[in-house]
Parts: structure tokens; C-alpha cells; sequence
């Protein structure tokens, strides 16, 4: 398997021995295995040198196979595991993460013991957040836990109440974590068994995260795997990243790279991506944008406005029929345009010095503690009549602009590529992962284009040809629109200069 992790772009493996099969208690290694997770270590290091991270378990009451009874006989135990996590160490362990358990003096005292034989790494303390009763109670004993016995004594009185153990056992959590911390624990890590509500509640609680805005890495969705050093996407696929994902599947460089790939000569229904074909999907989307016929461009806005406020079910040119975190801040500035004839894709307000971070800025991203920077933009479908107007606006604000027709033509004063955000972040370098791109957006435009009448004119039913016309008519009647400002420090002048264009 290690090859494959390697190739898939993991970088840091946790090295562990693993639990016996179910049903037997006893772990038997398979013929060729490995026996235990110090033969695991040996092996990372001797066939990918330092290639990988790799982290090792640690066991603050000995681990479970040998705990004894015995005083004296756990005394010894424990000290033979200890030796045991130095050899894991001294192997290429380089950080101990440790097993559960419920009392802060014991890890403590752990912490001391190893650093007495001569571990040095980091040791991070494994904390699991008591759920259930019965959860509790299967765990510990599974792994032969110490409970204090003031925890058991609470623990008896609401173990018929799971809210009340959930609390108590945030805030038994919260408390742990303060004195370990305190006492100059490097960090926590939380086992959460795929239950995250408690181990969002414990971070709430040490005001290490603010939930009343979801985080946001990058103004993009970023991916996992041999993709993960993406830093840098074009604007136009913000609400289809699967899409943008298919069209540049040989990515392999940096960010020019993966827009490079998007020069390729491919169709627009190859590059669409397939919407669910059940009955149940395909009503909901014919419900939320083939409710009504379509006689005119003013039939359509309905259903922009609802993507651009949040509240479509679905949208041809998103993915997930919700607009990106940047047009959702932009929203009110964006809105007016759509009585105009904007039929509106996406925007994104001026951003100058504000605080990063979802929560501190609306439409924000990255760690808190920056600041983030943002050209004004609008990005949309507009009246062609309408394009030497608003061309003539953006320019007089100093801005840069693109537009595109179905027929493929691609014109405007953008030539190459654009920062449209970046950052400036405690120990990072400037990162800059939204651009306007002229090519780019020549490849969007076929995609954006073949979108009304692939994806939209279909849901209509064919004795609704009005309504289907109308949407091929559209190509003829409007152009795709990209106004771009260039002052971070405009505020909404663009949006005002836009909406006194379209009158």
C-alpha cells in the first residue's frame, strides 16, 4: 500500500499496529505482515528515508494488552512500553500521539517518563470527547481506560440523559485541554469517531474557532490528493468546480499549468457535467427552472436572483445551486443589475486590508490574522446593445474587460492574466489564488454558452418550444461579460458605473 500512499500525495502517516480481527482477541500477523508497528516504522524509513511524516502511538497507562491488576506488575509493564515507544522513536517516530484517557495527571506524569528515558519529540494528547454512556463505557473498557472516580460518579447520574453527557463531557473536554496546554502541551488531538459536534463544542469553548461563518482555505474549493499544491484557478468556474476539474484532469505544475490545459480543443457537451438522471432529480430541477414558460429575457431573472440570494434548488452554471461565498457578499451591490438586463453569474465587492477569515469578512477566506485584497468584478450575461456602454464604463474607471459571443468571439482590453484576490498571512508567503485569464475565460465561454441549451432548454418539454427558442435566441441577443476594476480601494464604483451603463 505504501507505494500507492506515496503516489496519491500523502505526506505523513500515522504507524500503527492495528486491533485484532473481530471476534478474536488476539492480533496474529499474516504471513509476510508485519507484527507490530514498530517493524511498520522500520520498514517507512528503509524503503522512503524521510519522505513521509510519521507519527506513533503512545500509551499514558501502558497499552491495552498489558495492563495488569497488579500494582507492581503495571508498574514494570509500564515501563517496558515506554521502552518499546523509544524504539518506535528512535526508529523515525516523530511525534507520539497518544491513547485515550480521562485524567490530565496521568498524561502528565507520562509526559515526564518519556522525556526521563530520552524521548524528546512532540507528544499530543488524544482526547475523546464523551458522547453517550454507552459509548463511554464501551471504550474504556475496550481499552482499559482509568476513570477517576469523580467522573463515574457523574457520569451514573445523567447516563439516561445523552445531551447531558454530551455537555458534560464538552466541558470536562474543554477543561482537560486548558491544563495541558497550560502546562505547555504542544497540541490536542481530538478523536471525534465521526461525531463532530463535540469536538466543534470543546474548540468553541477554548475560543480556538469562530462556528458562526464556516472556514474557507481558499475562495475556491481545493482538492486533495496530487492536486493539493493548487494555488492559483481562474474565476469563471467558481460554482462548477467539478467541471473545471474534469477539463484540467493533467494538471501536474503549478496553477499556469492546470490553465493551460484548458486551451485543449474539447466540445462543449464533453465538458458539461452530467446532472442526475433520476426522476427525482430531474423534477426537482425542472420545479426550480422550468416552472414557467420563458417568453422574454425578463422571465429569466427570477431564477437569477433566487441563485444570486441564496435560494435556488438549482442553476445551470453551478454545480451545487449556490452562488460562490464572494457573489454572496456581493449580492446586494449585484442585485440591482438584474433589473437592467444583467443576468448575473457572479461579483465580488472591493477588498482592501480586511481582516481574513470567513467570519471576519464577509466572503472571506484564508487563517485569521491576514488580510485580503479583492478587485471589484461582475461577471454575467448582458444585452449586447448594451456592451459599448458598459465597456466604455469600466475603462473610465481604469478597469479591464472581456466579453464573449456564442459564436466564439472573445474580445476586450484583458490581455493575459489578472490578480483578482490575494493575501497577505502570518508565516506565508503572498498567496494569489483568484485570476482573470483571457484564455481561460475563451474556454469558459464555450462551456457557459453550451449550458443554455444543454442543460437548460432540455427542461422545458418539447411542446414548449417558445420557451425552448427563447433560451437559443438568447446567443443572439446577448454576450458573456467580465468587468474587472483595478483599484482594491473603489468601494462600489463599479456596480454604480455598471448600473448606470445598462439604463
Amino acid at each position: 500500500m505504501t507505494p500507492q500512499v506515496k503516489a496519491e500525495g500523502i505526506q505523513n502517516i500515522l504507524a500503527l499496529r492495528g486491533d485484532p480481527p473481530k471476534g478474536s482477541s488476539t492480533f496474529e500477523a499474516v504471513e509476510g505482515g508485519f507484527s507490530c508497528a514498530l517493524d511498520l516504522v522500520k520498514y517507512i524509513r528503509a524503503e522512503y528515508g524521510d519522505h513521509f511524516g510519521v507519527t506513533v502511538a503512545g500509551y499514558p497507562e501502558a497499552h491495552p494488552d498489558v495492563i495488569k491488576e497488579d500494582p507492581e506488575e503495571q508498574k514494570a509493564a509500564h515501563a517496558a512500553d515506554l521502552r518499546y515507544l523509544k524504539q518506535k522513536v528512535d526508529a523515525g517516530g516523530e511525534v507520539v500521539v497518544t491513547q485515550l484517557f480521562y485524567d490530565v495527571e496521568l498524561f502528565l506524569k507520562f509526559v515526564a517518563d518519556c522525556r526521563d528515558i530520552g524521548i524528546t519529540c512532540p507528544i499530543i494528547p488524544g482526547l475523546m470527547p464523551i458522547q453517550t454512556y454507552g459509548g463511554f463505557k464501551r471504550m474504556t473498557g475496550f481499552c482499559k481506560t482509568y476513570v477517576p472516580p469523580a467522573v463515574s460518579e457523574v457520569l451514573e447520574g445523567i447516563k439516561d440523559n445523552e445531551e447531558a453527557c454530551r455537555a458534560y463531557g464538552i466541558q470536562m473536554g474543554v477543561d482537560m485541554c486548558r491544563r495541558m496546554l497550560a502546562a505547555g502541551t504542544p497540541g490536542v488531538h481530538l478523536y471525534s469517531l465521526n461525531q463532530d459536534k463535540s469536538v466543534v463544542g470543546i474548540l468553541q469553548g477554548l475560543g480556538l474557532v469562530d462556528v458562526s461563518c464556516p472556514p474557507r482555505a481558499l475562495p475556491w474549493r481545493a482538492c486533495v490528493g496530487r492536486r493539493s499544491g493548487e494555488a492559483v484557478r481562474p474565476l469563471f468556474w467558481a460554482s462548477r468546480p467539478r467541471s473545471y476539474l474534469a477539463r484540467t484532469a493533467a494538471w501536474s505544475g503549478d496553477g499556469s499549468d492546470a490553465m493551460g490545459a484548458l486551451h485543449a480543443d474539447v466540445s462543449a457537451s464533453a465538458v458539461i457535467a452530467q446532472r442526475p438522471q433520476s426522476d427525482k432529480g430531474l423534477a426537482a430541477r425542472q420545479a426550480a427552472l422550468a416552472a414557467s414558460p420563458v417568453a422574454a429575457a425578463a422571465d429569466l431573472v427570477p431564477a437569477f436572483r433566487a441563485f444570486l440570494l441564496g435560494a435556488a434548488h438549482a442553476f445551470p452554471w453551478s454545480e451545487s445551486g449556490q452562488p460562490s461565498g464572494e457573489l454572496r457578499a456581493a449580492a446586494e451591490c449585484a442585485a440591482p443589475l438584474l433589473a437592467f438586463g444583467a443576468l448575473v453569474l457572479d461579483a465580488g465587492r472591493a477588498l482592501h486590508c480586511a481582516p481574513s477569515g470567513a467570519a471576519a469578512t464577509p466572503g472571506g477566506w484564508g487563517s485569521p490574522g491576514g488580510q485580503l485584497y479583492q478587485k471589484p468584478f461582475l461577471h454575467a450575461f448582458v444585452p449586447a446593445a448594451k456592451l459599448p456602454s458598459l465597456v466604455s464604463a469600466v475603462e473610465a474607471l481604469g478597469g479591464s474587460h472581456l466579453s464573449a459571443t456564442a459564436q466564439g468571439c472573445v474580445s476586450g482590453n484583458l490581455e493575459g492574466r489578472s490578480a483578482v484576490a490575494w493575501a497577505v498571512q502570518p508565516r506565508m508567503e503572498i498567496v494569489q489564488p483568484l485570476v482573470a485569464d483571457r484564455a481561460a475565460f475563451a474556454a469558459w465561454a464555450c462551456e457557459a454558452w453550451a449550458l443554455w441549451s444543454l442543460d437548460w432548454a432540455p427542461l422545458f418539454p418539447e411542446e414548449d418550444a417558445t420557451s425552448r427558442a427563447m433560451l437559443q435566441a438568447l446567443a443572439h441577443s446577448h454576450v458573456l461579460f467580465l468587468a474587472l476594476g483595478e483599484d482594491t480601494q473603489q468601494g462600489d464604483a463599479l456596480f454604480t458605473a455598471l448600473c448606470g451603463a445598462l439604463q
